[in-house]
């Protein structure tokens, strides 16, 4: 003998509401994360003695086009070097930062500092 189930319309209509509810929940969960990422920024810094003039430091840090030759960590640089002026820096960022926050420290930290040393090589 075979058996055979029936779905009652009723039921897969609730099965589909509350899908698209579950849904709904989960997209707005994720705005409002995307939301908060921006609204509180995580801040990673990273400081060096450099042996050169501020002037020196300043001209290796303005010549984004050498950016390629010296620095390890931003891969290209664009933009006036100016007050109000937008500055793009290719590198490690998105709304999935706060997610790797350990990672940060142990993987992008290391990478400024890097970087600073760098700076010194090539400014000193």
């Amino acid at each position: 003998m075979k058996m055979i189930t029936v779905t009652r319309p009723r039921t897969r209509l609730r099965r589909r509401r509350l899908l698209l509810g579950a849904l709904a929940f989960l997209l707005a969960l994720l705005a409002g994360y995307g939301v908060w990422t921006n609204v509180r920024p995580y801040t990673l810094e990273a400081s060096i003695q450099i042996n050169a003039t501020p002037e020196r430091v300043w001209a290796v840090l303005t010549d984004q086009a050498a950016y390629p030759g010296w620095n390890p960590f931003i891969v290209s640089s664009a933009g006036r070097i100016q007050v109000g002026a937008t500055l793009t820096n290719r590198m490690f960022s998105g709304v999935a930062v706060p997610f790797y926050q350990h990672w940060l420290h142990t993987d992008t930290l290391p990478m400024f500092r890097a970087m600073d040393a760098a700076l010194a090589r090539e400014a000193g």
